[in-house]
């Protein structure tokens, strides 16, 4: 797939990368279209990832914050 970014869309890019918090264009792409995904599409399987991290011992909330995260993303990835 290939996209073409008006000269506004770079200059955003730009921006962001003069920050510092990202090494290059594909992270602020991935951390765009992350935020995205998180605020329009719904999670399918918020049940099973909690009871799977709540049944270990050591509940990691981060790690399951992440995992739902991926949920949503996997969900876009053709099988």
């Amino acid at each position: 797939m290939s996209i073409t970014l008006t000269p506004e869309q770079e200059g955003m890019i730009q921006v962001l990368l003069e920050t510092g918090k990202f090494n290059n264009i594909d992270e602020v792409i991935e951390t765009a279209l992350r935020g995205l995904v998180e605020e329009h599409c719904p999670v399918k399987y918020v049940g099973k990832v909690l009871v799977v991290k709540a049944a270990q011992n050591n509940v990691d909330y981060e790690a399951v914050i992440n995992d739902l995260r991926e949920e949503r993303i996997n969900q876009f990835i053709p099988e």
